[in-house]
Order: C-alpha cells, then structure tokens, then sequence
C-alpha cells in the first residue's frame, strides 16, 4: 500500500476526509491482521475485519446538502457499519465528538463552590519509559493519576474536571531507545495549582508507580520534578499570552488524542495484536468528580437519536451512561466477561469459538446494519445526496 499522507488539509471536502481516514484505518488494520495471523489470534483477525468492513468504500458515506436542526445546510461522511474500534479513524472521529459535545454541554451547568475556583488547563508528564510497551505504560500513568487524585492535594482543590490521556512519537521513533510520550492532559474547576506544589505532588505519585511496576525514573530538570504546566482557560483571551488558553481550545486539546492516526500507525504489530485482544483499554478519557455527576444526569435527560455521524458534530448517537461512571475505572478493575453460552454474547466471544464462522456471521451483521443505516440517512435527510466512497449511490430499500 502506497505511504499514506498524514497531513490532512482544512481546506479538503468531506469526501476527501472520509477516504483519509479509511485508508490510515486500513493501513493499521493490515498491520494488524500479519501479526494476528502468525499469533494465530482468532480475536485479533476478527477485529482486522471488524476494522476492514468499517472502513471499506462500500461502507463509507458521503452526504451532500445536509440540514442541522437551525436549518443549515453541510456535507457530511461517516461510516454506516461501525466497529467501535479505538484504531478505527472512523469510529474515533465520532467518540471525539461525543466527548467533545458532552464536555461543552456539561461545562457550563458546573457552578463553582466557591469565589477561589477556576477552570484550569493542567498537563502532566513523565520520563518516557523505554522499551515499555504502550499498553503498560497507559497502566502505569493510569496507576500515577489514580494516586494524585486520592491525595488530600486534589481533594481539597479539584471541584470537577476532565482527563485525557495522549502519547506521541517522534521522529526516527523506537520503543527500545525512546520509549512512549504519554501525558495527561486535564481540564479543572480547582482552586489555584501551585505549579512547583503540583509537580511535587506528581512526582510522588509517579515515584511511588515507578516502585511498584519496577521502573526507574531520572528526572532530568533543574528542579528535579516531573514536569507540569498550569493556565487558567478562559471564555474568550483578550491578549496574546501564553499562561491563558481558552475553553474551546482546551476542550480540543484534551480530545484530540482520539483522532491522531500519526500515533497508531507508530505501533507495532505485535502491540496492535495486544490491544486487539483486551477487552478494554486503561480509560483515556475520564469526566472527574462533580463533572461526572453532572453529565450522568444530563444523558439521563436525553433521548438518543439515531442517525448518521456527521462532519462537524451535527449529531451524534449517545453512549450509555456506563461509559462516564464506571465504579472505580481509574483503579483497572478488570472486566467481567460473560460465559461462552450466554444468549448475548459479544464479537469477541464469538471470535473465539473454534467451530463458529466469524466471517459469515460479520458479513450478515454488515449487511444488516448497512441497510437499517442506510433507511435511517434517507428519513432524516430526506433532500440529502448519498454515495458511498466507491460510487455508489444510496439506494432506499424498504
């Protein structure tokens, strides 16, 4: 497959879009599925095809003359099987905008107790831990950020807030000699972060993870702490100063780990098999404390709707409210499976029964979801113009 260009303009069309993210999404799924194979991964195959059918061009939309609920017309593009995939540039595009929704819907209904509160832009860093691979090192920062928001530091300071976790790589970038950037990116009605007192505490919960996972740390600043960054966010900026962000591009920053095809194509395909396999990743996305709360009873208050996912985040489906409170998430309590047996049962226990045909069973679902999906598009939008990336036009079957 030629090399994919992962600079991907403004200025390109929706349809220019939806063919980016397929082939980053396939471009990973064919790393993937090499690994699967010699692994002889029954769940990681089936997630290479999960992946594969959701990114195909016969599954991909493309929506002219869109109307927002103000009558507003737009293109749009998604995907009419989706298969939830966090490597799937689809999927991870409307997971950002259901994150990001929410955040901007929850953000203002947050009063603060007390005169002293403010929203805070915070991020924490690490020494990056060579030769440790991603997922490992995600529960490590996931082990370090549950410690620092235990201690009577945080409690005392952080009202609600938001926690998004993110790793880079660089350039000529391997995991023996350079090791995974994960950081944590959080958006805080606190009192004021004392920088210095933050990294202090920081460091002590890293420390204290490193002791327990066997790692050794070397902080190589001046002060001897990891390091931290604290700027308050603001409605609207009135200067061009760098200690002041704004809300909406806080909120941006804090989700945009979702939609970064740079790093995953960055993974090994020994990694991928790994991540394919669990059933759930550490959180990388967290509502905290009061915010947690508040957006539990907003989606309680909502009526999902169903319909397409839009360019620009017209509209989207709701997750269930499970995802936002998980009883101790940020601790990795593992996740209960339910016995092969059961009258539901997920792709993933399907895809590990020797005698059940995976790729039948996935080709019926597909075409199921591809027309129930396809009737959805036509009735909400019913003066919309639809094909899918290779050329075919929706064509409305009852």
């Amino acid at each position: 497959m030629a090399k994919t260009n992962l600079k991907l303009k403004t200025e390109f069309d929706a349809q220019d879009k939806a063919a980016y993210k397929s082939a980053c999404s396939q471009t990973v799924a064919a790393q993937l599925l090499a690994a699967a194979e010699t692994a002889k991964s029954r769940v990681a195959i089936a997630y290479h095809s999960r992946m594969v059918s959701c990114s195909s061009q016969k599954n991909v939309w493309v929506g002219r003359d869109l109307h927002s609920e103000t009558g507003e017309c737009f293109d749009g593009y998604g995907s009419l099987f989706s298969c939830n995939s966090i490597l799937c540039q689809h999927c991870a595009a409307v997971r950002r905008r259901k994150v990001r929704r929410r955040m901007l819907s929850t953000i203002p209904t947050i009063k603060p107790d007390s005169y002293t509160k403010r929203w805070r832009f915070v991020t924490l860093t690490c020494p990056t831990l060579k030769g440790v691979e991603l997922v490992d090192a995600l529960h490590f920062f996931q082990r370090s950020f549950s410690l620092l928001r235990k201690r009577k530091f945080w409690t005392a300071k952080v009202q609600a807030g938001f926690k998004g976790v993110e790793f880079t790589t660089g350039e000529n970038w391997t995991l023996e000699t350079d090791g995974y950037h994960v950081h944590i990116h959080a958006l805080l009605l606190s009192d004021w972060l004392a920088w210095s007192e933050l990294g202090e505490e920081w460091t002590q919960c890293l420390e204290k993870t490193a002791a327990e996972f066997g790692q050794t740390l070397i902080f190589n600043t001046s002060h001897g702490r990891a390091i931290v960054d604290v700027r308050e966010a603001v409605a609207k900026k009135n200067s061009n100063t760098n200690k002041v962000v704004e809300l909406n591009d806080a909120v941006a920053e804090l989700t945009k780990y979702l939609t970064k095809a740079e790093s995953w194509l960055k993974v090994s395909a020994a990694e991928l098999v790994k991540i394919a396999e669990l059933e759930r990743l550490p959180r990388m996305f967290e509502f905290l404390a009061e915010a947690r709360n508040t957006a539990n009873t907003q989606l309680l208050r909502t009526v999902p709707e169903s319909g397409a996912h839009e360019s620009g985040g017209k509209s989207e489906n709701v997750e269930q409210i499970a995802s936002l409170d998980t009883k101790c998430l940020s601790d990795g309590e593992p996740a209960k499976r339910k016995p092969l047996g059961s009258l539901k049962q997920s792709w993933r226990e399907l895809a590990r029964l020797m005698t059940f045909d995976f790729a039948k069973y996935l080709s019926a679902v597909v075409e199921k979801t591809q027309r129930i999906r396809k009737m959805q598009l036509a009735a909400r939008y019913p003066y919309a113009i639809f094909c899918t990336l290779d050329g075919s036009d929706f064509s409305f079957t009852p």
